[in-house]
C-alpha cells in the first residue's frame, strides 16, 4: 500500500527488508517537502508529470524568453514555483490559471480537484 498523497510505500505487517523501505520513506518524504525540479520551458509549455508533482516541492522553470505555461496535477499538496525565465509564467490547473513574474517564486496549494489551485504567498 502507498500513502494517498505522495504516494509513498508503506510498510506492511511481517515486510521483508523493512530498513530498506522505511529509508526509501524517508528519502521519498524528505524529496517532496525539500526537493526540487529543473523544468526546461526554452522551447514550449511543460505539463509535470503526477509521479514528479508529488515527488519534489520546489518546480524551478527556467529558459523561456516568451510567456509559456507550467501545469500541474490535480493531487492534494502545497509546492512551489520560481520562475528563472525571461518572461512571465502561467502555472495552471484545469481552468484556472495564476501568473508568476519572471526571477519571483510563488508558494501555492492544489486541493486536489480539477481547478482547485490557488496561491498562499
Amino acid at each position: 500500500m502507498t500513502t494517498p498523497i505522495l504516494a509513498i510505500t508503506e510498510l506492511a505487517s511481517g515486510q521483508v527488508d523493512q530498513f530498506a523501505v522505511c529509508n526509501e520513506m524517508v528519502r521519498g518524504l524528505e524529496s517532496a517537502t525539500q526537493g526540487f525540479l529543473l523544468v526546461d520551458l526554452t522551447a514550449a509549455n511543460e505539463t509535470v508529470t503526477p509521479v514528479n508533482f508529488k515527488k519534489y516541492f520546489m518546480f524551478r522553470c527556467s529558459g523561456h524568453t516568451v510567456a509559456r505555461d507550467f501545469t500541474v496535477q490535480a493531487s492534494k499538496r502545497f509546492f512551489c514555483v520560481h520562475n528563472l525565465g525571461t518572461a512571465t509564467l502561467s502555472i495552471k490547473l484545469g481552468s484556472t490559471t495564476l501568473t508568476l513574474a519572471t526571477t519571483l517564486s510563488g508558494f501555492y496549494y492544489c486541493d486536489g480537484t480539477a481547478n482547485g489551485l490557488m496561491k498562499i504567498g
